[in-house]
């Protein structure tokens, strides 16, 4: 460690302040001196002097050091220490005159002296001044170590900022990659779309061709039809029967719905169709493959108002659709007498208690085959599956017979239902909670059971489709059978399922 010591440097020719930095220093290093030492000269200048081998600046100016300013300050001194005296002198030459003259006279020398002593600061602030101004400068131009570590820093600087521009940039063509994709995607997404609804369309126009072509040969004018049916008692308007039905409708309601509050966007029974987009987005399915195989079998549903019917409401629409649109005058002519011909009732319960009694079961059936019968004869298929869905759909009841389908097709499935599995003895034993089929809005435990009877009674092919945490499982029945009823089933509740590729009906 070396100490604190002055060295005097002698040299034959007058040496500036930074040549005799550097003169001390190699004569340190050739002593072995490795540490920092600190050089200050005659003018107060001071220099550090690294003499560790592992900094890279050997020799650094301390910056900030004005040399002259201590100089000014000394000279400024002397000229008030002057001042003073001066001062002195005349109090003392004056003090034995008391005469107002001689006064006024050291007033205009005191005067005099204190407008010298102000223009003597003011030369020496102008001189300060310009002193602090130009001795900075000295100081960085002559401070050539100093200026150099000021250049590696804005360098390092330099670089720091290149490389962060550089990361920049490649995180800004990383995210216009990812924005390209998704755009990309979204393209393909509408394209499909566009691709599917002009296919729709084209089939929508094929099958209106075709429909048009089986209008002439299965829907017959109202008065051909009338006549068919004389031998099959089509029935006429009742407005007795219709007043007793009214009466037995809006007890079930005012029991049962009239007492929830309901949103008015959820009063219909059944809502509009929707694609296969929102299918996706209602039953979670996210992954491609499973949408591209969903597509296949479903691609768009009706949902279905939560009622605890939900099952009759999304199986009875479906049917009465084939019947009404697909099925030709003898098919349905044919269902028409089928359940006339079988001890069908038309019972309901609620809260234990019998809504409808025996007498007026049958002014139940007739009513419900009167109001299918008068939708049949609506000649233009267009206008009859437009009025379906309307007449289904309806919630609100009028005395007039409106409103009445849904409340009409469920009492009818329901008591379908009872009748199927009270006459087969090994279904029977399967249903253990049997009592609920004719307990209106309560939903059966066993319904694979009740669907495999109604596909097999009312020849038609039932696809259940079960999802699950964005996956799905299907069960199939009666698969041979051409007209198909598609049931989307989640946890406690069935919506209207729609492959339109294979059908327009609904």
């Amino acid at each position: 460690m070396f100490e604190h010591q002055t060295i005097t440097i002698r040299s034959c020719q007058r040496i500036n302040h930074d040549e005799q930095a550097r003169i001390l220093f190699d004569v340190l290093k050739q002593r072995g001196c490795r540490e920092i030492v600190y050089l200050v000269t005659s003018e107060n200048i001071i220099y550090q002097l690294n003499l560790d081998d592992n900094i890279q600046n050997d020799i650094i100016m301390i910056p900030n050091q004005h040399p002259q300013i201590p100089k000014i300050y000394q000279k400024e001194q002397a000229i008030e220490q002057q001042f003073h005296q001066l001062n002195m002198m005349i109090n003392e030459k004056c003090e034995p005159y008391k005469d107002s003259r001689i006064v006024s006279k050291s007033k205009q020398s005191e005067k005099k002296s204190e407008q010298q002593h102000n223009i003597i600061e003011q030369d020496y602030g102008k001189n300060i001044k310009n002193q602090q101004k130009q001795i900075p400068k000295e100081v960085v131009k002559n401070n050539h170590f100093y200026d150099q570590r000021q250049q590696i820093k804005q360098n390092q600087c330099q670089i720091n900022q290149n490389n962060q521009s550089q990361n920049d940039l490649s995180n800004n063509l990383e995210q216009k990659n990812q924005l390209k994709e998704y755009n990309q995607q979204q393209k393909v997404e509408q394209l499909q779309q566009s691709f599917d609804s002009s296919q729709f369309k084209n089939q929508n126009i094929n099958n209106d061709n075709s429909q048009q072509e089986e209008d002439k040969y299965s829907n017959k004018s109202q008065e051909i039809f009338q006549q068919q049916n004389k031998h099959q008692d089509f029935l006429q308007k009742d407005d007795e029967r219709q007043k007793k039905v009214y009466a037995i409708i809006k007890l079930i309601n005012a029991q049962s719905s009239d007492l929830r509050n309901i949103d008015q966007q959820f009063k219909k029974y059944i809502q509009d169709y929707q694609v296969k987009n929102e299918l996706f987005q209602e039953y979670n399915i996210k992954k491609l493959l499973i949408k591209k195989d969903l597509e296949k079998i479903c691609n768009g549903f009706i949902k279905v108002r939560g009622d605890g019917n939900c099952f009759y409401t999304a199986f009875g629409f479906q049917f009465l659709n084939h019947l009404l649109i697909t099925y030709n005058d003898d098919e349905f002519n044919q269902f028409i007498n089928q359940i006339k011909s079988i001890d069908l009732r038309s019972r309901i319960n609620i809260n234990n208690q019998q809504i409808v009694q025996q007498e007026l079961e049958i002014e139940i059936l007739n009513e419900f085959i009167y109001q299918i019968q008068q939708l049949r004869i609506i000649e233009d298929i267009q206008e009859r599956r437009k009025q379906l869905k309307s007449q289904f759909s309806q919630y609100e009841l009028q005395n007039d017979g409106n409103g009445f389908l849904y409340t009409l097709s469920t009492i009818f499935f329901r008591n379908l239902s009872d009748y199927l599995i009270e006459n087969n003895h090994n279904m029977k034993q399967l249903v253990e909670d049997k009592q609920n089929l004719l307990i209106w809005e309560q939903e059966c435990d066993n319904n694979e059971v009740i669907i495999n009877e109604l596909a097999q009674y009312l020849k038609i092919n039932v696809i259940l489709i079960f999802f699950d945490q964005g996956n799905y499982k299907i069960r199939k029945y009666q698969e041979n059978n051409q007209n198909q009823i598609i049931l989307l089933i989640r946890p406690g509740h069935y919506n209207i399922g729609i492959n339109q590729y294979q059908n327009n009906d609904t």
